[in-house]
């Protein structure tokens, strides 16, 4: 009997650990995100439930000073029944930034103005979800 309980418990757990929330593979998004990124990193998403999601398989890796920011219109969390957010900014010293489940042409002109210096390194591509990491473009001075 207690062999069959441990047994059970094995293979809820590979079920838990290998199904996907819905239809978008957050985990192995997170994953793959995850193993590239640094210390510093931000991440931004543009849906409340890709935020959850990008939180909550997050929290099964080891912890890293990645900052994770929702910049979700009021439309997308109305229909989430948030309460709308003031517009949040880039963090200063960000080299490299992570656009999770969006694009910096779905209309948000603070996005785009924030994202004016970066530029576009690598897309993944998950089960209907993506990321786009964006690295600030060198900075010249003048002599």
């Amino acid at each position: 009997m207690l062999v069959s309980g441990i047994a059970a418990i094995f293979f809820i757990d590979m079920w838990a650990h290998y199904r996907t929330p819905v239809t978008e593979d957050f985990r192995t998004l997170v994953d793959d995100v995850y193993a590239a990124s640094r210390d510093g990193d931000v991440i931004i998403t543009m849906q409340p439930w890709v935020y959850s999601g990008i939180n909550y398989y997050l929290s099964k890796h080891l912890p890293r000073a990645v900052a994770v920011v929702d910049r979700s219109n009021a439309l997308m969390r109305s229909v989430a029944h948030l309460p709308p957010a003031s517009v949040v900014h880039l963090p200063a010293p960000a080299d490299r930034v992570w656009l999770i489940g969006g694009s910096v042409d779905d209309g948000d002109p603070e996005l785009s103005e924030d994202l004016a210096s970066y530029r576009l390194v690598r897309r993944y591509d998950e089960h209907w979800v993506s990321a786009e990491l964006y690295h600030i473009r060198e900075r010249h001075s003048d002599p």
